[in-house]
């Protein structure tokens, strides 16, 4: 399951221009220098790729960005909830998590620190997530299918749109 939600919440590279720079080498007054989103973005392949990016670049702090905001404040509730059960020693220790850190971390440090050791010890799925690709997308109202390849596998990953932009659907729950 931990497998499928680390492929799930992935994958195409989007790499946006930079303003470049006058004769002189200073920037010129009507260059600008564009805004680059790493996080959900305006279509699902700009949100795939963002996700891609955050893990080529290994900014595990930024994958709770992609949850939807309607199902963060429930993900945080039941972080907490799980936080409290005696059996979080067991999931705690499987990501090398301190349990009595655990007990003042939020939600998003928790995703952070679970997928930094998720990808330190499966090297392989880190290239995986990295070597996926879009097959196809579906796009239903604010809903979304990616069909996405990784190696040999095929994997359906689900977005929802909220406030015009796409987040990872499975995140969230």
């Amino acid at each position: 399951m931990l497998r499928s939600t680390v492929v799930v919440a992935v994958l195409a590279l989007t790499f946006a221009a930079c303003g470049g720079e006058s004769g002189t080498g200073e920037k010129a007054q009507n260059e600008v220098t564009p805004v680059v989103r790493t996080g959900p973005a305006e279509t699902p392949e700009e949100t795939f790729a963002n996700i891609k990016k955050i893990f080529a670049n290994e900014e595990w702090s930024k994958v709770a960005d992609f949850i939807p905001p309607s199902k963060i404040v429930e993900a945080e509730a039941e972080f907490k909830e799980q936080m409290a059960d005696p059996g979080a020693a067991l999931m705690l220790a499987m990501f090398e998590i301190d349990p009595e850190k655990a007990k003042t971390m939020t939600y998003r440090e928790f995703m952070a620190a679970m997928f930094e050791t998720m990808m330190k010890k499966d090297p392989i799925q880190m290239e995986e997530v990295m070597g996926s690709e879009i097959l196809e997308t579906i796009i239903d109202g604010d809903k979304a299918t990616l069909k996405v390849k990784a190696g040999d596998k095929e994997n359906d990953i689900e977005l929802l749109r909220e406030d015009g932009l796409w987040y990872m659907a499975e995140m969230g729950n």
